[in-house]
């Protein structure tokens, strides 16, 4: 029965002393899009995949923090707290135009506030 016992503290012990760290995750700017997961903690050695999605009107544009890249997917080890940063830039939309006839066409930037 002792044996028993001292083998159950064992794999208390052993399977007690997993390190978790925290997987802290921002998106720039804010409300620009979302990753999944979005936060939480790991078991120390795990590799997280994370996904970016852009909302409407935003691109997804790179990683920073403790990522890299410009794939919508990047894989994250957990050996410690991380911080990631997805950063999203507003889609931009080309413009043509053309004069016919007469006159001249010129760009004027009107704020319209957020």
């Amino acid at each position: 029965m002792k044996v028993f016992f001292k083998l159950l503290l064992l794999f208390i012990y052993i399977t007690g002393c997993t390190k978790e760290f925290i997987l802290d995750i921002r998106v720039n700017p804010p409300n620009s899009g979302t990753v999944f997961p979005s936060e939480g903690s790991f078991k120390d050695g795990s590799t997280i995949t994370l996904n970016a999605a852009p909302n409407a009107e935003y691109v997804f544009s790179n990683w920073s923090g403790d990522a890299s890249g410009s794939n919508t997917s990047v894989n994250v080890t957990i050996d410690n707290n991380k911080s990631v940063v997805a950063n999203f830039t507003l889609r931009q939309y080309e413009l043509i135009t053309n004069v016919k006839g007469e006159g001249s066409i010129s760009e004027t930037i009107i704020n319209t506030g957020k």
